[in-house]
């Protein structure tokens, strides 16, 4: 992955889930966690390669069910 810290974009973007995270005000603690599931999905998608997700995926749905 390329280094985003210096990326205007990629601060930004912290700079939003922070602020929704740590907000008090309109937001209960269900609609915070529904917005970081989501936000960390598009995250990882825009930033890992396809082959990767599909391991991840395959492991999380495949595996566990096996071991269970």
């Amino acid at each position: 992955m390329n280094d985003v810290s210096n990326n205007p974009i990629e601060l930004e973007m912290q700079e939003l889930v922070q602020g929704v995270l740590q907000s008090s005000d309109g937001f209960n603690h269900n609609t915070k966690k529904t917005f970081l599931t989501i936000f960390k999905s598009f995250y990882y998608a825009a930033h890992c390669p396809s082959s990767t997700m599909d391991v991840h995926i395959s492991k999380v749905l495949f595996e566990s069910s096996l071991n269970a």
